[in-house]
């Protein structure tokens, strides 16, 4: 019997897990700017406030909606 190497099945499947996880975090970053255009925004600024400041009770969050307005031709 021939030896026969693993070695492109190894990185076939690597390739697959790392396409796998680049287009998970793509579809997560997608989610949340789309929670971000939808006014949803509140538990991502939340968690960024949790993670900056030590106690973020104490803050309220505030929001801003800035539009660009292009002239009209």
């Amino acid at each position: 019997m021939l030896f026969q190497s693993q070695v492109p099945t190894l990185f076939q499947k690597l390739n697959m897990q790392l396409d796998q996880q680049a287009n998970q975090a793509r579809k997560a970053d997608t989610v949340k700017r789309l929670a971000f255009y939808e006014d949803q925004q509140l538990d991502y600024v939340l968690a960024r406030l949790a993670e900056i400041f030590s106690e973020p009770e104490k803050l309220t969050p505030a929001f801003c909606n800035v539009v660009s307005a292009h002239p009209q031709e």
